[in-house]
């Protein structure tokens, strides 16, 4: 298998959810592509193609498990992030006197 980089990059917000459903197209791509017909005899089964086809498939399910691992990673952190923005509103105190948001003030 070819060597692995990490990459990462900056989107905005309200592109998330578009960015992983691409990263989810490719994956069900990459899913589509390991399916091949399975070896009809025992002769063929026990061959020099079977042992090359079997060795591709695991190196493209590990490619997908790679990329599902990514989308998995991502979703979770913006599940912490609005876990953490929920959790931030509901213990906040206006009554506490902290500095007002600009948006919420009258003039």
């Amino acid at each position: 298998m070819s060597e692995r980089v990490n990459l990462q990059y900056t989107i905005e917000l309200d592109e998330l959810g578009s960015e992983v459903s691409r990263l989810l197209t490719a994956a069900r791509t990459q899913l589509d592509s390991v399916a091949v017909p399975a070896p009809t005899t025992e002769d063929e089964a026990l061959s020099l193609d079977t042992l090359q086809n079997v060795d591709n498939i695991r190196q493209r399910l590990a490619k997908l498990d790679y990329c599902l691992r990514d989308i998995n990673n991502i979703i979770g952190a913006y599940i912490n992030y609005r876990t953490a923005l929920t959790q931030e509103g509901e213990n906040h105190d206006p009554l506490e006197g902290g500095v007002p948001d600009e948006s919420t003030t009258q003039e």
